[in-house]
């Protein structure tokens, strides 16, 4: 009897080890999904947060090659659109759609761009944008659910919803079975904007500020459009509204004390001072940069004269062919007396010629001293000193700003020069001289474009924008750039 009792009592035993056992086997197994669930639904999140970013990245690789592709068209337009649907140089919209390379390693490795370039449409320039919206889509590695680790939360203690937030597709695919679902696509829009060949596209552009008062005022016209001119000279009947002024900086900086602005006026941040009379757009988004002027290269220079100072009697530079211009190199030009100007000629009468000058130090015009450029000759000037200029100053008898251009050099310490004009005579031309600061005080007329350091502008001058000047070098033939990027919500 006694051993049968001992039985029992190891059976019992036995019975409540192996219960023990199952409860440890089931709270592990227990943990271990639970480990399982939250490792799954963190590299299901991972994956998928990469997949997120890799198709904006495809999208954006497909508006690459549709930059590629226009600015391709106008060098090559027989083979840029090559790939594209239709392929000719002419029609519009075109589509592309493609793979893009796979890439190795843990994730997704497939993508795939759908590209479309609307129809250009063309500006009051002349100039033609283009519309590009590109989507670009990834697979989406894991199950056809979305990848939630409840464990995560943000910094204020409330879970992480972003996975629920991305617009996955689980069922509908947007590739035509190039890729597996479940896959994400993201979408961009993109305005391509045309490059000037002509870097003279404003009336007035200033690196750091502007500041108008006393009645000066910008406009424009077309010198090559008889209604936006008369004989090709400016004609305030025909004003036209691209006198545009604009600052690379804060626009804090800038004040136009009401001053007549038939353009528009943008600053780089910041807010223009008094522009209730600007008749067009103030921006406060406006960037671009603007290059220093280098000495320039210039071979076969003329070894007389070496300065035109004051001359006691008038002095002719004769100008060359535009495979051979006549090149001086000077160091001032100073002219007093109008009985003994400095005169740039043609070879023959209204010939079609081109002359270049260096001066490397200062230009002044005073008195009744002036510079006559004769027609048909093509003038450009580099100083590297300052410029003082009053009385008849430059007279270019050709009428048209595209044949006369002035360089400020930069100077190589970045200190400032002085570019002071006072007086009343017309000014028709361009000056690039984005190291000098510009003092005007007189009311004469200003017919062409400037690129500056700082403008102070009073008296009653008006400055007046020849829109042909944007359309040097064929306008457009430069390029396209990004304007605008946004992201589709779809």
């Amino acid at each position: 009897m006694p051993a049968a009792t001992n039985m029992k009592t190891h059976t019992h035993e036995s019975g409540s080890t192996l219960a023990m056992a199952l409860i440890t086997m089931a709270i592990a197994a227990f943990a271990s999904a639970s480990v399982f669930y939250v490792i799954t639904n963190r590299y299901q999140t991972t994956f998928h947060s990469a997949s997120w970013q890799e198709s904006l990245l495809v999208a954006e690789s497909g508006n690459d090659v549709a930059m590629a592709a226009l600015n391709a068209s106008l060098s090559n337009p027989s083979t840029a659109w090559t790939g594209w649907t239709p392929s000719d140089s002419s029609t519009f919209p075109k589509t592309f759609t493609g793979t893009f390379p796979s890439h190795s390693g843990d994730g997704n490795n497939k993508m795939y761009a759908s590209v479309t370039v609307d129809s250009g449409v063309t500006d009051s320039n002349g100039k033609v944008w283009y519309r590009i919206r590109s989507k670009g889509t990834a697979e989406l590695p894991g199950l056809r659910r979305v990848g939630y680790e409840p464990v995560i939360l943000a910094a204020d203690g409330s879970k992480n919803h972003k996975s629920f937030l991305r617009k996955l597709s689980f069922n509908k695919d947007v590739t035509g079975g190039v890729l597996h679902l479940p896959q994400v696509t993201r979408s961009i829009e993109v305005l391509a904007q045309p490059l000037s060949a002509s870097i003279f596209t404003r009336a007035l552009v200033v690196r750091n500020y502007m500041s108008m008062s006393g009645g000066a005022y910008t406009d424009s016209f077309d010198s090559t459009d008889p209604t936006k001119s008369t004989n090709g000279q400016y004609d305030q009947a025909k004003r036209q509204r691209h006198g545009d002024v604009a600052s690379n900086v804060s626009g804090n900086l800038s004040n136009l004390r009401s001053s007549y602005v038939y353009g528009n006026a943008s600053s780089n941040g910041g807010v223009i001072a008094n522009t209730q009379n600007v008749q067009g757009t103030v921006y406060n988004n406006f960037s671009t940069t603007i290059s220093p002027v280098s000495k320039p290269t210039l071979s076969n220079i003329a070894s007389t004269p070496t300065t035109i100072y004051n001359p006691p009697a008038p002095v002719t530079l004769t100008a060359g062919t535009a495979a051979s211009p006549a090149n001086f190199k000077l160091a001032a030009i100073n002219v007093s007396n109008g009985a003994n100007p400095l005169i740039l000629a043609a070879p023959s009468p209204g010939q079609d010629s081109y002359i270049n000058i260096w001066v490397t130090g200062n230009i002044t015009t005073s008195g009744s001293g002036f510079i006559k450029q004769m027609p048909g000759v093509h003038l450009t000037i580099w100083v590297e000193g300052d410029v003082t200029v009053s009385g008849s100053a430059f007279d270019n008898e050709n009428g048209y700003a595209s044949y006369l251009q002035i360089n400020g050099v930069s100077p190589s310490d970045s200190s400032t020069n002085k570019w002071t004009v006072s007086g009343d005579a017309n000014f028709i031309g361009v000056v690039n001289a984005p190291a000098y600061a510009l003092t005007v005080s007189g009311g004469g007329n200003y017919m062409g474009a400037l690129i500056m350091l700082n403008a102070t502008l009073s008296g009653a001058a008006g400055y007046h924008y020849d829109e042909s000047l944007g359309k040097l070098g064929g306008g457009g033939g430069q390029g396209f750039k990004v304007a605008s990027w946004i992201e589709d919500i779809e």
